[in-house]
Parts: C-alpha cells; structure tokens; sequence
C-alpha cells in the first residue's frame, strides 16, 4: 500500500526527494514550500485509495511511531 501511495504521488509530480521530505523530523525553512506541497499530494494520494487500503495504512502509520 506504501508503495501504490508512493507512486500515486510521483504521478502528481512528485519527485523522490520532495517525498522523502515527509519522512524528515525537522524541515530547513528554504524547503518548506516542497513540504507543504508533498503533504498536499499525501492527503490527495491518500484520500483517493479504497477505504481498506487507506484504512489499513492509517493503522501502520500510528504503529510505527
């Protein structure tokens, strides 16, 4: 499912490493325009999956912390 959101973002432009700036704990203020633009396509990717899925990645998002 990871990968299927991943790839559901790289088609809306995303690159790689505007991705991956998701994934960072602190964002330098010269990207943080390339962080709210990829948490945009998140939320976007995200809500367009099947509700198992979306469901399914939700859960793994909250247990990984």
């Amino acid at each position: 499912i990871r990968a299927k959101l991943r790839n559901l973002m790289i088609m809306k432009g995303l690159t790689a490493e505007k991705i991956d700036l998701l994934g960072t704990s602190s964002v330098p203020l010269s990207r943080q325009d390339e962080y709210c633009t990829a948490s945009i396509a998140f939320y976007q990717a995200f809500s367009s999956l099947p509700q198992r899925d979306a469901a399914t990645l939700l859960r793994f998002m909250w247990t990984d912390k």
